[in-house]
């Protein structure tokens, strides 16, 4: 209570209020509102662009320090419980190399003066970007490049930051292993006489992606900044006077010097003698200007599907079913973006006509990384010469097989692109 009024403030309200009142809020109530108030919550560290709080946590507080870093407080998540599937913000696959992104939004101008750095922690290591510079009220997107576990499990991923708020402090990502649910073994007695065949899938696709970096550059302003003082009319004053030399010369007559004894005297006290002097220098009162640098990437691949070198009935690219086929899928992967901004992709799963394009799906091994990737059938546990082929069934009508393939993991800041056929 105040002058007879209850009062229900926060810390920054109640030292603005303070401010208002010329110090007289914390004359009356200092303990309350300007100690045990702003101190009951600060930070310990920076975080979402707030100074952390170094001074003494007790005492009585200025207007000025509680509305710099007391009063004001941010929860960290340590030793989650695992999330639910549900909950999953991404989800990874094993021992793939990935960009993992969230936005930074800048408040006020941060500049190449006081760059933001930002932190990321993900399966035990740190990792950061630093020198971002963004102007006021403007955001961007920052990320880290990391390759994931090679076993399955979830990963939580915290970000933070020196300047600026982030648009996520905490992603809980899952890693995924793909190759658990290949086709059964083929066999020459099944029969499935009441099959009918579906048409291929036709998914979305995404093949281009863009995004952007913000960079500064000083412009300079040069002002003549005036320092205008008075300068007064100093004058010598002088004070002769006779100094003997006691040391006689033969004619017995001394001899001695004239010394000034005089002073200096301001008379612009005295008689408003002088002039005004500027003083003043050239300064650089410029600022930063803003660009940006615009970074695209696109991806594109094919599916090559061709009879196994083992089958007999093989002729060009045609044979009976009951064989073995191949898949070869090369991609190309182009952007005029660093090589730390992207990856080349990575997975490539294949659907079979047989099971209507569910159920079951072969992952592909990489065989070659990079921006021209190739990845292949891994090799068939199923197969007498252990060959990179899947086993159409016997039952298959003969005439067109098509399998379904979709390649991912192609990352970069703005997401992944995937492609299908």
């Amino acid at each position: 209570m105040y002058n007879g009024n209850n009062i229900a403030s926060t810390a920054h309200e109640a030292a603005l209020y303070n401010q208002q009142l010329d110090g007289k809020l914390r004359t009356a109530l200092g303990s309350l509102t300007h100690q045990n108030l702003p101190l009951a919550m600060f930070l310990e560290r920076p975080d979402l662009g707030f100074s952390d709080f170094d001074g003494t946590a007790t005492g009585l507080q200025t207007d000025t320090t509680i509305l710099a870093y007391l009063g004001m407080g941010i929860v960290s998540y340590t030793d989650l419980e695992p999330p639910e599937p549900s909950e999953y913000d991404v989800v990874y696959r094993v021992n793939t190399e990935v960009v993992t992104s969230v936005t930074l939004h800048a408040m006020s101008e941060i500049n190449p003066d006081a760059p933001a750095t930002v932190t990321f922690t993900a399966a035990g290591r740190t990792y950061s970007m630093s020198s971002i510079v963004i102007p006021e009220g403007d955001s961007q997107v920052v990320w880290f490049k990391w390759t994931t576990p090679a076993t399955e499990q979830n990963v939580t991923i915290t970000v933070s930051t020196s300047r600026g708020y982030l648009s996520h402090n905490l992603i809980n990502a899952r890693v995924v292993d793909l190759n658990r649910n290949p086709p059964p073994d083929p066999k020459a007695t099944d029969r499935n006489s009441s099959f009918s065949a579906v048409s291929s899938p036709s998914n979305p696709q995404r093949t281009s992606a863009r995004w952007t970096v913000w960079w500064a550059v000083w412009h300079e302003f040069w002002e003549w900044e005036e320092d205008w003082q008075w300068v007064a009319d100093i004058r010598w004053v002088s004070n002769w006077s006779w100094r003997s030399n006691l040391n006689f010369i033969s004619d017995g007559e001394g001899v001695g010097y004239w010394v000034d004894n005089g002073w200096w005297q301001d008379f612009g006290f005295l008689h408003d003698f002088g002039q005004w002097f500027d003083f003043g220098e050239w300064v650089d009162n410029g600022w930063y200007d803003f660009f940006i640098d615009i970074y695209t990437a696109s991806l594109t691949a094919s599916s090559t599907i061709r009879p196994d070198d083992k089958v007999p009935t093989a002729s060009g690219n045609t044979m009976k079913s009951g064989y073995g086929v191949n898949n070869t899928v090369t991609s190309s992967f182009s952007t005029n973006a660093p090589g730390s901004h992207v990856t080349g992709a990575q997975t490539a799963g294949s659907y079979f006509p047989e099971f209507r394009y569910t159920t079951y799906w072969r992952l592909l091994e990489l065989m070659q990384r990079g921006f021209s990737s190739r990845l292949e059938f891994r090799r068939n546990p199923f197969s007498t010469y252990n060959q990179r082929s899947h086993f159409s069934p016997v039952w298959y009508p003969n005439g067109n097989y098509t399998v379904y393939t979709w390649l991912l993991d192609a990352w970069m800041p703005d997401g992944m692109p995937f492609v299908d056929w």
